[in-house]
Order: structure tokens, then C-alpha cells, then sequence
């Protein structure tokens, strides 16, 4: 792969978590958030976020859409972007 296809890889993948971040977080219902405990979730927001990344990102691979989740929820519940 070439340093140009790379790199519009890699613009592609950082458009796509850009876009299922404000996908993930614009489907929050913050009211009903506050009530579930940490884990609960955590785990409503991954299960959103792989049906999310399924639709937005139907080119990638099943592993590329895995770390793709994983940034989006280490973004959201963890250190954030680095």
C-alpha cells in the first residue's frame, strides 16, 4: 500500500469514529443514562456503537470495526482521545 492510500485510509477510519462518536452520543438518552449503573452503561453504549459501526462503516472488517468501537468507548469512558 502506498503512503498516499495509507493516508486516506487512515483519514477514512478517523472520519468514521468521528461519526459514530457523534452517532453514539447524539442517541444518548442522558435521563435514562444517569439511572444505569457504570457497567450497564458501558455495555448499552458498545452494543450501539457495533450496530452503529456495522451501518456507517459496511467496507471495513469485522476486526477494523472492533478497534474502531473499542477507540470510541475508550474516548467516552476511559482517557479520551490521545
Amino acid at each position: 500500500m502506498s503512503d498516499a492510500s495509507t493516508k486516506e485510509e487512515q483519514a477514512r477510519i478517523s472520519a468514521l469514529r468521528r461519526e459514530l462518536h457523534e452517532k453514539l452520543v447524539s442517541a444518548l438518552d442522558f435521563g435514562a443514562a444517569e439511572r444505569l449503573g457504570r457497567a450497564d452503561l458501558e455495555s448499552e453504549c458498545s452494543a450501539r456503537a457495533d450496530a452503529l459501526a456495522r451501518k456507517l462503516g459496511s467496507s471495513l472488517g469485522e476486526q477494523e470495526q472492533r478497534t474502531l468501537v473499542k477507540g470510541v468507548l475508550d474516548d467516552m469512558f476511559r482517557l479520551g482521545p490521545l
